[in-house]
């Protein structure tokens, strides 16, 4: 069996630093003793921002993880404007 060359994508959308992290270490510092945490695997980098945006984008919390637990994520967006919206949702 093949092994891919290109990284994982992890999105912690409830954590104890929600971001999107490409190693599993990076994953577990963030998820490790966080109770009811929710993340999501996803193969690419476009995915993650999209899903990420799903979530955090709407402005609804329960909502975005009701969604993402559903698999109801990611939505289409421009991703030219995920950075900008990304910086919006840290603040």
């Amino acid at each position: 069996m093949g092994t891919r060359d290109t990284p994982d994508y992890y999105c912690v959308f409830d954590g104890w630093v929600p971001w999107i992290y490409t190693s599993l270490s990076e994953l577990h510092e963030q998820i490790n003793e966080y109770e009811d945490c929710c993340w999501k695997k996803y193969t690419t980098l476009p995915k993650a921002e999209q899903a990420w945006l799903s979530y955090f984008g709407t402005g609804d919390l329960q909502e975005g993880k009701r969604r993402i637990m559903n698999g109801e994520a990611p939505d289409a967006i421009e991703m030219d404007d995920f950075r900008e919206k990304q910086k919006i949702a840290l603040k």
